[in-house]
């Protein structure tokens, strides 16, 4: 998967894109997000689910970590995938 994010000029949030092989039609979905103090959520509305993705950053700059919940309408969240990340060295 890659996932495309950038800073809007006028609104200072962020927006994104994921391409992945769950199909092209969430590639029709556009995510917005803000920054956060160690890194950056941004939220996909899919339907009747919000899928929220949390990338937070090591201080060391050598690891991120990237959290992805799908929450239902009513609030309720789920896990539904972890990863870790970590720069060679």
């Amino acid at each position: 998967a890659q996932i495309f994010i950038a800073k809007s000029k006028t609104k200072n949030d962020l927006v994104a894109h994921w391409l992945d092989n769950f199909g092209a039609d969430g590639a029709r979905v556009v995510g917005f997000g803000a920054e956060a103090a160690d890194g950056f959520n941004i939220d996909f509305a899919y339907g009747d689910r919000t899928f929220r993705d949390y990338f937070r950053f090591d201080a060391d700059g050598r690891r991120f970590t990237l959290v992805v919940d799908s929450c239902a309408a009513d609030g309720a969240c789920d896990r539904f995938a972890d990863y870790v990340f970590e720069k060679k060295r």
